[in-house]
């Protein structure tokens, strides 16, 4: 699950406050349910809404910029690896430093292979191979959650391909319209038969997640439509009462995703459509900080959820208490000191000079990771 730079999108909007506090309910609602906060049954919806997100952001970038005669192909994927790439790298090392400390080789073998896998987004394939997310066994998987950014790096390696090429040879807004609804469809439809019997094929693979990224950018299309406030406002607070409705009503034990991420997929797309800056439910002072931390702040939950299990602390609160604070330290610092910093200074650099200084920490860590699978 990745939050996109919001100020990557000023070109088709200004920052939006909505987004970022929504981000911020997606991300509390994954966290508390990792950590086995009761009444966050559902959490795992927060990725889902982060999906939609995504979707929302990516297609103002490329069809925004399709339609300015401004998208290029390279400059998109490198912003998107400027945004994503560092904060990665630094969880995945640190990760690997503490396992080679505590876990057992066969276990570090295993997180090695699994550490590999997050750095090149494949994770989801590497994962669908082996237990469900949903598994007891799940929690041995230091970096399962990075099977969201797979997803997403997925996404976003084909979308903008198929909407560059079929906008140059017809440069019509309604067809690249039409292109998304006929995606969305053929992506839920095979969603919801996976969920019934491949479960796992619905959970991890794009084909059955595209539908909610598609989703993201309906929304773009339609986000043009002026509303009055009477009904923005009403828009946002039905969006995040479907969310919550999903965070606190479902539970691992119903069939996940297909039909019932319908609520909180649509809830995500009210609140987008809605656009208000200022609104109780996404405006506030701790939303925005969280929303701006979100991505850190999933990438260094997790591993700290599954220390808890391996140490059999995950029942003891004041364990689990000070792992919630230390994710959102962690965070804290990842934000000010590795994402924001590591993006301005790359962007500062040229395409080339920048895929080279990305490419180099991959190999390295990549590198101690395969070392770490070797008998």
């Amino acid at each position: 699950m990745t939050q996109q730079d919001t100020s990557s999108s000023a070109q088709h909007d200004a920052f939006r406050l909505d987004i970022n506090g929504l981000r911020a309910w997606a991300v509390t609602a994954v966290v508390l349910y990792h950590f086995g906060i009761p009444g966050f049954s559902g959490g795992f919806a927060g990725v889902d809404v982060f999906f939609v997100i995504s979707g929302f952001l990516m297609a103002g970038i490329v069809v925004g910029g399709l339609e300015k005669q401004r998208f290029k192909l390279f400059d998109f994927y490198m912003a998107r690896a400027r945004r994503i790439v560092p904060a990665l790298l630094i969880v995945v090392l640190v990760v690997l430093v503490v396992g080679a400390v505590i876990l057992m080789p066969g276990d570090f073998k295993q997180m090695g292979r699994h550490a590999r896998d997050s750095l090149f987004f494949m994770s989801n394939l590497r994962y669908l191979k082996e237990s469900g997310y949903f598994d007891v066994a799940s929690h041995e998987k230091w970096f399962l959650h990075t099977w969201s950014l797979s997803v997403e790096w997925q996404f976003y390696l084909i979308y903008p391909l198929i909407l560059a090429v079929v906008y140059r040879f017809l440069p019509q807004r309604r067809l690249l319209l039409a292109l998304h609804g006929i995606a969305l469809l053929a992506s839920f439809s095979l969603a919801v038969y996976w969920v019934g019997s491949k479960s796992e094929l619905a959970f991890y693979l794009l084909q059955a997640r595209a539908w909610e990224l598609l989703l993201g950018g309906l929304v773009f299309f339609a986000s043009t439509a002026s509303w009055p406030e009477s009904r923005r406002r009403n828009s946002e607070w039905l969006g995040l009462g479907l969310i919550l409705a999903s965070i606190v009503m479902i539970d691992s034990q119903q069939p996940w995703p297909g039909a019932l991420a319908l609520p909180a997929t649509l809830g995500a797309a009210l609140v987008l459509l809605a656009r208000r800056r200022r609104s109780l439910g996404t405006g506030t002072g701790l939303a925005q900080w969280i929303g701006l931390r979100s991505y850190s702040i999933y990438l260094w939950h997790w591993p700290l959820a599954v220390g808890l299990v391996y140490f059999n602390l995950q029942k003891e609160w004041l364990w689990v208490g000070a792992a919630i604070a230390a994710a959102l330290l962690l965070s804290n610092f990842s934000y000010r000191w590795i994402e924001t910093p590591s993006r301005r200074w790359l962007a500062q650099r040229s395409n080339l000079r920048a895929l080279a200084w990305l490419l180099l920490p991959i190999v390295i860590v990549a590198g101690f990771a395969q070392a770490a699978r070797r008998d």
